[in-house]
C-alpha cells in the first residue's frame, strides 16, 4: 500500500469532524473508500491477477466469477469443462469458472454459453455472491432471481456502496463486504432436509481462510508505534495490548486507526479493515499556526481553522513515540496526519512526518554511508544490523508515482527526501526522480520565484544551503515531491571548496602529479593532474613550478582553503587559492569561475551564537561550508599534520558563546560566507577530559566500529563492570587523538571514562593495558591514578593467593612507586566484601562478571595455577577485581 492512500479513508461521515471543504467532495472520499476496499480484498489475495486499476470500468462475467471463487478460497474444485462452449479450463479465469460451476454459483446455459468477456450485470453479481455465501435456497425462498437475491443481500448488509450501474468498485465493494458477512452453515439434519444456521463472527474469513478476528486500536503498525522506547524493526501489529507479527505491506499506515485485523495460525496478522467510526485527514505542518489547550491552529487557504485533539492523544514523529512541545506541530517540510478512532469528533493520533532535504554528494558503499556537502556533519547512516529499519523508494515528479527500490538505487547528485526517526532506528529515504527545472528566471519574491513563466515556491532548504536565485539568470533546480525548490543543480563544471592538505610531485618523467584533498562532504581524496591545468586565472603545464610553490614551502604542505574543479576523468584542472579582499571589505557578489576565491577575514577571533547561527562580528553560518583544522595552525607553519586532523562538518561541533579563530571567504549580499575554516580541532591542546578518580573501573570488552553524534567514523566501547554491561560511543575528536596517541584500549584493558552530553566519551583513561599475547599487564600510574600504595585510586596486579573471609591475598607483581609496606615473599591481603568479579578469559572468552568464589586460589588450584588479577584499590581495599585467566 503506498504511503498516501489511506490519507482520507472513511472521511465518509463527515458530520462526524470538522474537515477542510476539499476533503469532503463525493469522488475524493469514493475513491477513498474504494482504495481501502482494494486493499482489504488484495491482502487476502483475492483480487490476484485482476486489474483492478480502473475504478469505473465494467467487470466481465469471468472476471466477477474468478472473484466469487477466490473469496471463497478454494481452487481446483473442478476439472472439467464440458458445460460451455466458449469458456473451457484454458482460457482466462476459465479454471474459476468451472469452479464456480461446481460449487453452484453459476448454473449450466441451455445454450451452453457462459459469455465471459460481457459485462456482469448488478442483479447477476448479486445473485453469484449470494449463492457463495451459501444463502441459494434462502434466497429461493424470498423471490428467486432478482428479487429474492437482492433482498436477501439488503438484509445481509453487503450491498453497502454497491450502486446497480455495477463497475469494478462495485465489485469490489460487494466482495469485500461479502468476505466479511456471516455465512450460511450447516446446523443438522431433520429427515432428508438440511437444517442452516448463522453464528455472529462466523464468515468466509473464519471457515475458509481458517483466520482468526482481533478488534482494536493500532497503537504499533509495521515498524511504528506510539509505545515509549519501542525498539523493533520487525512488521508488528498491537492492538489492545497484544501485539502480533504482521505480514502487510506498509501496515505503517494504519497506525493509530481502530482495526478488524484477522490473523492465522502463526498468530501473524494478514488483513485488516478500518472501522467505520475511523476519521482522519492530513495538514501540512508548515500551515499550522499554532497549539494551545489541546487545539491545533490551521491555516487552510480561506480562514483559521482549529483541530481539537482528545486529551489522552498520542503523538509520533517519523514513526516514533516523541515527547512532542507546541513547536512540534509545526515546521516546513512535512504532514501532521490526525486520526479520529472513535468517532467523538476529537483526534486520538498525530502522526507526523518531517522531511529532511539532502543532495547526495558522496557514497561510501562500504559503510553504507551517504554525504550531503552542505550537510557535511549530518551523512546518512544505512548500517543494515538488527536495530535499524531502512526504506528506499523512487518517486517520478513527472508521474506522480512511488516505486519501492534500495541502496544501490542512490547515486551522487539525487535528491533525496528523507524520514528520520529521533533514535535513529528508522531511516525512510525517497530518491526524487525527473524533478530537474530549467529555465530563465524572471522574477524573484521573498518566498516564490517565477521562472519560464510559472510560479514555484522556494523551501527555506534552498536559503539554508546557501543558494543563490539572481533574475534574468538560466539555471537549474531541483524541485521536491510537493513541487518546491529545494537546491540549485550543480554543473559538472562549477568549483567546489576542499581544504589543501599535500602536494606530489611526479616521481619521474611519465609520471603525474597529485594533490591530497579534505573534500566539502568530508573525504579525504587525492586526484591526479590534467595535463593542463589553471591555477589563479592563469594556464600553465602540470609540472609548472608554481604549482609547487604555491603549495609547498620548505617540504611541508601550505595548508590552506582552495576552490578546485575535477573534469569528466576525475582529475584536477583548476585550482585557486584565496585572494585578499578589497579594502572596504564589500562583497564581490556573483564571481564564478576561475580565481575568485576571496578571503574576508584572516585568524580572526569571533563569538559563535547557536540562535541564529552567528559568528559574531562577522556574519551568519546559512549554507556555508564549514572546515575544522588543528588550532595551530592559526599561528603556526611549517608543521604537517596527519589527516585525521581535519574534518568537515557543519556548526554542531560549535557550542553557545565558543570563541574560534576563524577564516572566512566568498561573501553574499548579505555577509554571508560561502566557507569558513575554524581553528579549533586537534594539534593543539588535548580536548579530552581526564576522567575523575571516583568514575567506576570497567573491564573492555569489545572494541568495534561505530559513528558518533555526529555522523563521524570512530569506535564503540562494551565496557563491563559487575553492574554488567554499558555501551558509549567515543566522540570523534577524541577518538582521533587517541588513535593519533595510540591508546584506542582493547579487550581485556580496564578503563575509566568521562561522558559528554550527547552520551558519548569525551575523554578516557587506560589504567591497565592487557597484552593478550604475552599476558602482561602494564598499570598506568596517571591520569588521577595515585602512585601511593595505600591511597584512594590506585592499581595493583598479582596472582590470586587465596580469597574469602572479606580478604583476598595476592603475590604482588605490580604496584604503585610509593607507600609499599615490608611484605613477606611479595605477599599482600587486601579487604574484599565484594561478591563479584569480572573476568577476560583466554582463547577470546566472553568478558563478564563472575562470583567471587569462582575465582582460582592456589589452595583450590595449587601453586602457579591461580588467577592473575588486576585489583582497583582504596585505602588497602580491593573495591575491584579484574581476572584473567589463560584457559
Amino acid at each position: 500500500m503506498k504511503l498516501k492512500t489511506l490519507l482520507l479513508i472513511f472521511i465518509l461521515s463527515i458530520n462526524m469532524i470538522s474537515v477542510p471543504s476539499y476533503a469532503i467532495e463525493a469522488d475524493i472520499a469514493s475513491s477513498s473508500q474504494y482504495n481501502a476496499e482494494k486493499e482489504f480484498l488484495s491482502m487476502l489475495d483475492i483480487t490476484e491477477g485482476i486489474n483492478t486499476d480502473d475504478a469505473s470500468r465494467a467487470v466481465t462475467r469471468a472476471e466477477f466469477a474468478a472473484l466469487t471463487v477466490k473469496m471463497m478460497n478454494v481452487s481446483g474444485v473442478s476439472q472439467d469443462d464440458s458445460a460451455f462452449d466458449d469458456i473451457y479450463l484454458s482460457s482466462n479465469y476459465g479454471c474459476q469458472v468451472y469452479d464456480a460451476l461446481a460449487l453452484g454459483i453459476i448454473s449450466p446455459a441451455a445454450n451452453r454459453l457462459f459469455n465471459p468477456d460481457d459485462a456482469i450485470s448488478y442483479e447477476a453479481a448479486v445473485k453469484m455472491t449470494v449463492a457463495a455465501l451459501g444463502y441459494n435456497k434462502y434466497a429461493i425462498a424470498k423471490g428467486g432471481y432478482p428479487t429474492g437475491y437482492l433482498a436477501l443481500a439488503s438484509d445481509l448488509k453487503i450491498l453497502d456502496n454497491v450502486d446497480s450501474d455495477f463497475t469494478m468498485s462495485d465489485a469490489v465493494c460487494l466482495i469485500s463486504n461479502a468476505v466479511r458477512t456471516d455465512v450460511w452453515l450447516f446446523d443438522s439434519m431433520v429427515g432428508n432436509d438440511i437444517v442452516y444456521k448463522t453464528e455472529k463472527g462466523r464468515n468466509l474469513l473464519t471457515e475458509n481462510f481458517n483466520l482468526t478476528n482481533v478488534k482494536g486500536v493500532a497503537t504499533t503498525a509495521g515498524v511504528y508505534s506510539v509505545n515509549f522506547a519501542y525498539a523493533s524493526n520487525e512488521s508488528m501489529l498491537e492492538l489492545s495490548g497484544n501485539i502480533y507479527k504482521c505480514k502487510i505491506e506498509n501496515a505503517e499506515n494504519y497506525l493509530g486507526y481502530t482495526l478488524d485485523a484477522w490473523y492465522n495460525e502463526n498468530k501473524e496478522i494478514v488483513a485488516v479493515y478500518p472501522d467505520s467510526s475511523n476519521a482522519a485527514i492530513e495538514l501540512d505542518a508548515s500551515d499550522v499556526t499554532g497549539f494551545k489547550n489541546n487545539k491545533i491552529m490551521y491555516d487552510s487557504g480561506n480562514k483559521e481553522q482549529a483541530y481539537s485533539l482528545d486529551d489522552g492523544y498520542f503523538f509520533t514523529m517519523n514513526g516514533r513515540y516523541y515527547d512532542q512541545t507546541a513547536s512540534d506541530f509545526s515546521f516546513e517540510n512535512g504532514t501532521l496526519k490526525l486520526i479520529d478512532n472513535n468517532g467523538d469528533r476529537k483526534y486520538d493520533f498525530v502522526v507526523a512526518q518531517k522531511t529532511e532535504f539532502f543532495v547526495v554528494s558522496a557514497i561510501n558503499d562500504l559503510s553504507l554511508v551517504l554525504y550531503d556537502s552542505k550537510q557535511a556533519d549530518k551523512p546518512i547512516s544505512l548500517k543494515k544490523d538488527s536495530d535499524t529499519y531502512n526504506k528506499v523508494r523512487i518517486y517520478n515528479y513527472a508521474k506522480n508515482t512511488y516505486t519501492d527500490s534500495d541502496y544501490d538505487s542512490i547515486a551522487v547528485g539525487n535528491l533525496l527526501e528523507v524520514r528520520k526517526s529521533k533514535d535513529d532506528q528508522l531511516v525512510e529515504i525517497d530518491i526524487i526522480s525527473s524533478n530537474v527545472l530549467s529555465g530563465t528566471v524572471d522574477e524573484k519574491g521573498a518566498d516564490t520565484v517565477v521562472i519560464a513563466g510559472e510560479s514555484y515556491e522556494i523551501a527555506g532548504h534552498f536559503e539554508s544551503r546557501g543558494g543563490k536565485i539572481i533574475v534574468g539568470q538560466y539555471a537549474e533546480f531541483m524541485l521536491s515531491s510537493k513541487g518546491r525548490i529545494v537546491a540549485k543543480l550543480e554543473a559538472t563544471d562549477t568549483m567546489k571548496y576542499g581544504y589543501f592538505l599535500n602536494f606530489k610531485k611526479a616521481s619521474s618523467a611519465f609520471g603525474v602529479p597529485e594533490i591530497k584533498i579534505l573534500t566539502d562532504s568530508n573525504q579525504v581524496m587525492a586526484y591526479e593532474f590534467g595535463k593542463k591545468i589553471t591555477l589563479n586565472g592563469v594556464p600553465m603545464a602540470n609540472d609548472h613550478a608554481n604549482i609547487e610553490t604555491t603549495l609547498i614551502k620548505d617540504g611541508k604542505p601550505i595548508y590552506q582553503l582552495i576552490k578546485y574543479l575535477i573534469n569528466s576523468e576525475g582529475k584536477i584542472v583548476s585550482i585557486d587559492t584565496a585572494a585578499v579582499a578589497p579594502a572596504d571589505g564589500k562583497p564581490v557578489v556573483g564571481a564564478e569561475g576561475d580565481n575568485t576565491l576571496i578571503k574576508y577575514v584572516s585568524k580572526q577571533t569571533s563569538k559563535y551564537k547557536t540562535s541564529g547561527s552567528l559568528i559574531v562580528p562577522f556574519g551568519k553560518l546559512s549554507g556555508t561550508t564549514v572546515f575544522y583544522v588543528p588550532s595551530d595552525l592559526a599561528t603556526k607553519s611549517g608543521v604537517e599534520y596527519d589527516d585525521e586532523f581535519f574534518t568537515c562538518a557543519g556548526t554542531s561541533r560549535l557550542s553557545n558563546d565558543a570563541e574560534p579563530v576563524i577564516d572566512t571567504y566568498d561573501y553574499n549580499e548579505n555577509y554571508i560566507p560561502a566557507a569558513v575554516v575554524i581553528y579549533n580541532m586537534l594539534g593543539g591542546a588535548s580536548t579530552a577530559v581526564i576522567p575523575d578518580k571516583t568514575a567506576p573501573s570497567y573491564m573492555v570488552a569489545e572494541v568495534t566500529d561505530a559513528m558518533d553524534a555526529d555522523g563521524n567514523a570512530s569506535k564503540k566501547l562494551s565496557l563491563c563492570n559487575t553492574s554488567g554491561y554499558e555501551t558509549y560511543v567515543i566522540d570523534y575528536e577524541i577518538y582521533q587523538e587517541l588513535k593519533t596517541a595510540g591508546k584506542i584500549p582493547g579487550r581485556g584493558d580496564v578503563v575509566r571514562i568521562s561522558i559528554d552530553h550527547k552520551n558519548e566519551i569525551n575523554g578516557l583513561a587506560r589504567d591497565a593495558v592487557y597484552n593478550s599475547k604475552t599476558g602482561a599487564i602494564t598499570i598506568n600510574y596517571t591520569d588521577n591514578v595515585s602512585t601511593h600504595a595505600g591511597e584512594q585510586l590506585t592499581y595493583a596486579v598479582g596472582k590470586v593467593v587465596s580469597v574469602g573471609d572479606g580478604a583476598m591475598t595476592v603475590d604482588i607483581k605490580t604496584i604503585a612507586s610509593t607507600g609499599v609496606p615490608a611484605m613477606v615473599n611479595n605477599k599482600l591481603t587486601y579487604g574484599f566484601s565484594g561478591t563479584k568479579a569480572v573476568i577476560c578469559p583466554g582463547a577470546k572468552g566472553e568478558v563478564r562478571a563472575i562470583n567471587a568464589g569462582d575465582v582460582m586460589s592456589e589452595p583450590n588450584f595449587g601453586i602457579g595455577n591461580s588467577d592473575l588479577v588486576v585489583l582497583r584499590t582504596s585505602y588497602w581495599n580491593a573495591a575491584a577485581v579484574f581476572v584473567y585467566r589463560n584457559n
